[in-house]
């Protein structure tokens, strides 16, 4: 009879508490770290040797869209790109953006072995889209009730918190005081409230102010998604951001931020028009694109995103990622687009070719718009929190931000071993304890006994994101074993094949009245 179920020997523990790393044993039974100490010299049927090797919590994603891919087939429910970046926990629903409720989303979960620990917030587009369709319009009374209801059961199904994307529809159609009232049910539930910005351009100190005054008015935390500065006008404005956020946080509001390592942003090509174009269907924003004069109005707002937002300036820095009704233009720029219709790659010629390719609908870009001395500013803030924005991807399928395949390993390669400006300790901590500190949760994200044993070890020298731009496909490298809810998913930089992964809800918490 074995006394633990898994012994991990002779690594140096970073415990995610930012602490300095020590060397020490762990040992795991029945899901849980059972013991930490000096030295375990009791049985076990699997014993780690981590010498010269990190052994952390499992890092926790705290912005994904999982949700929408991770059901798709067996393959998806591995999350085989996740994994192979020690990631243990994933948070879907985030941008306002949610594949269903909470409660069918965790019972399909439910019906099938995942690879990945899966938790999930409220979209509130969905919300609003259910209760009003894609109007451009303010709530009244009835459907801001009916929306407070599907919000409330969907924090009783386990709901960490609900998101917003408000530069998306229908969401961008909404006011403040819909999100505040809405958060007002959060709130009892003790949830946070997570939002993709208004603007992240040039009116984003406007968008942080508003997300800070729905978080002061409604209660409760407030995180801010995907921390970045977007176009050129606006590249250094992060010590001015960070400071914003410095001066929420003095004046008392809960206030966090997330980032991804990466100095390009990826979203559907429709986020070059203006809100008001993309209400109702598709076919209406065609409708609206046929006639003359109103394409000449939402031509004007593309062309001008596409020099001073997205674009970056050139259209050669807007690529497509996804287009499953045109699958022949993936991997190609606006630029090339532009040139294989005869034109020279203008800003103006490449927005007419942005128009064009809208009614294909789903076109998803990559958008090479960020600053990467940006990246590094927001990098260097140990409160922060690394997280993915990705999703579960299928293998060799369409051309993918690499984020989805190596944000978590291209922090502790480029910005803790190359470039040193973060030290390994706290960019742990921005890895781990800081989402799980986030998320309300006390038994992941840290390394102590009692904790569910989501644990990675890695070699500090060897660990590596692998994918690219260009070549996107290539898993993470550098992660030696991987345990999840106390099993060994990652063994030797192999599969195992085990998929005990679960929906996690967030921790149960008395549930206030105002």
């Amino acid at each position: 009879m074995f006394d633990y179920d898994i012994i991990i020997r002779n690594g140096c523990l970073i415990d995610g508490t930012g602490t300095p790393g020590y060397t020490a044993d762990i040992a795991i039974k029945n899901g849980k770290i059972a013991r930490i100490t000096k030295t375990i010299t009791s049985s076990s049927p699997k014993v780690i040797d981590a010498s010269r090797k990190i052994v952390s919590p499992g890092f926790i994603d705290i912005h994904t869209h999982c949700d929408k891919t991770i059901l798709k087939n067996t393959n998806t429910r591995q999350a085989l790109n996740y994994l192979f970046q020690g990631v243990t926990l994933v948070i879907g629903g985030n941008c306002g953006m949610a594949a269903t409720n909470v409660a069918d989303f965790s019972n399909q979960l439910n019906n099938g072995s995942i690879g990945i620990n899966v938790g999930m917030l409220i979209g509130h587009n969905r919300v609003r889209e259910a209760v009003m369709g894609c109007v451009d319009r303010y709530a009244d009374d009835a459907e801001l009730a009916r929306m407070k209801e599907i919000v409330s059961n969907d924090m009783a199904n386990g709901a960490f918190g609900m998101s917003t994307g408000l530069i998306y529809i229908p969401g961008a159609y909404c006011d403040a005081n819909e999100i505040v009232e809405l958060c007002k049910v959060v709130g009892k539930y003790n949830g946070i409230y997570t939002t993709h910005l208004r603007n992240e351009a040039d009116g984003i100190m406007k968008s942080m102010e508003e997300a800070s005054e729905i978080g002061r008015q409604s209660k409760i935390p407030v995180h801010l998604s995907h921390h970045k500065l977007v176009g050129k006008p606006m590249w250094g404005k992060s010590i001015e951001t960070l400071n914003k956020i410095s001066d929420f946080q003095n004046q008392g509001i809960d206030i966090s931020f997330d980032q991804y390592p990466y100095s390009a942003t990826s979203t559907t090509i429709d986020a070059f028009l203006p809100a008001w174009a993309l209400e109702g269907s598709l076919q209406d924003t065609k409708n609206r694109l046929k006639d003359s004069k109103t394409r000449e109005q939402i031509l004007k707002t593309v062309i001008w995103n596409m020099k001073n937002t997205r674009g970056g300036g050139d259209p050669k820095n807007v690529v497509i990622c996804n287009s499953p009704n045109k699958p022949e233009i993936e991997g190609k720029s606006l630029a090339q687009l532009t040139k294989e219709n005869g034109q020279t790659p203008t800003c103006e010629n490449a927005s007419q070719m942005v128009l064009n390719l809208t009614i294909h609908g789903d076109v998803k870009c990559i958008f090479h718009c960020l600053d990467e001395k940006d990246v590094e500013t927001v990098m260097k803030n140990k409160d922060g929190i690394v997280a993915s924005d990705g999703v579960v991807v299928e293998f060799k399928q369409q051309n993918p931000h690499p984020r989805s395949y190596g944000t978590f390993p291209r922090v502790l390669s480029k910005y803790v071993r190359e470039l040193k400006i973060i030290s390994i300790e706290d960019a742990i901590r921005k890895m781990t304890l800081n989402p799980a500190k986030r998320l309300g949760l006390t038994d992941r994200g840290v390394l102590k006994e009692g904790a569910w044993a989501d644990i990675v070890v890695f070699d500090p020298l060897e660990i590596q994101d692998m994918s690219t731009f260009e070549q996107p496909h290539q898993y993470a490298k550098g992660i030696d074993f991987l345990i999840i809810n106390g099993v060994l998913t990652i063994d030797e930089g192999r599969f195992t094949g085990e998929m005990v992964g679960k929906f996690i809800k967030k921790p149960n918490e008395e549930i206030w009245e105002n």
